[in-house]
């Protein structure tokens, strides 16, 4: 027979029974309307971008920079056909270190003319184109080209020669043809030694719309050159067209009398110059020594 158990105790049990049961139904319905999680994704870190440093490159077509390691330039030999001459006009052509012939800014032009009985080979001789080697690679001038004719026929006089004409009228011509120079008057001088000199102060003067600068080194003039030399300043539009003129001479020079003559003809008619009486006389010696003196000047006047 099984055992008897008391209502009471019955009843508690049936109350606490359905309390669980109520408890489990709060429950279930709990979860039953709690959302599911989603998975939970990785959220990106931000990584700045780099800053990107640009290089920039020459335009297509166009050549890149190279530095140029040349401390000496060359001297080319040609040989013209002058008509206006009794002979062919030899040319020696100084051209600078790392000349480029397609330089876009082109290079002044410095023409020099050797004395009486001298060759164009003189101004090499004298130094020239050594020391313009050390100023341009020094830094000191910029590069520039220079021209050396020759004058064959130095027992002619002046009206004679048609060495100027051929100078003007061929030569020039045909260096600008021929090399990267710079075809305007501010980038164009003339200068000579002795009978050079002479050569260089008349073209320079008559033909003042060319050139910049004029240098005449121990330059006692053609004969008559005191009186040509005030009608060719006259002839000019203003004394302010005449070029920028450097004349020199040593004090034991035989023409240091002419070449002081000319010098002070140049102050009365207000041309403006540089004037320099040195120690020495009217030979190699002395313009050696002054090669650099005259190269610093022709640069400071000469224009890229």
């Amino acid at each position: 027979m099984p055992p008897i158990i008391p209502r009471r105790s019955l009843r508690i049990s049936i109350v606490l029974l359905a309390v669980i049961i109520l408890l489990a139904a709060i429950i279930l319905a709990a979860c039953a309307n709690t959302p599911i999680p989603e998975p939970a994704t990785a959220t990106p870190t931000q990584v700045p971008i780099p800053t990107i440093t640009t290089t920039s490159t020459p335009d297509e077509g166009t050549t890149p920079a190279v530095v140029c390691a040349q401390t000496h330039g060359t001297i080319q030999q040609s040989t013209l056909t002058a008509k206006m001459l009794k002979y062919p006009l030899k040319v020696n052509v100084y051209l600078p270190p790392c000349y480029d012939p397609i330089k876009v800014l082109a290079y002044p032009v410095l023409y020099m003319l050797h004395g009486m009985t001298d060759t164009n080979q003189q101004w090499i001789d004298l130094g020239l184109t050594d020391t313009a080697d050390q100023l341009i690679s020094g830094k000191t001038i910029q590069p520039l080209i220079i021209v050396m004719p020759n004058e064959d026929s130095w027992q002619l006089l002046p009206e004679q020669s048609g060495y100027e004409d051929a100078i003007v009228t061929l030569l020039i011509p045909w260096v600008e043809e021929h090399y990267s120079a710079c075809p305007e008057r501010e980038c164009r001088a003339i200068g000579g030694l002795s009978r050079g000199g002479n050569w260089a102060v008349k073209i320079g003067l008559d033909h003042w719309q060319l050139f910049a600068a004029v240098g005449a080194h121990s330059t006692p003039l053609f004969s008559g050159g005191i009186s040509w030399l005030n009608q060719a300043v006259k002839d000019m539009p203003s004394v302010k067209d005449a070029p920028a003129m450097y004349v020199d001479v040593g004090n034991k020079d035989e023409n240091l009398k002419q070449v002081t003559e000319f010098e002070k003809t140049l102050t009365e008619l207000n041309v403006v110059h540089e004037f320099h009486q040195n120690t020495g006389y009217h030979e190699a010696a002395y313009w050696s020594v002054h090669m650099e003196e005259y190269l610093v000047w022709y640069a400071s006047v000469l224009q890229n």
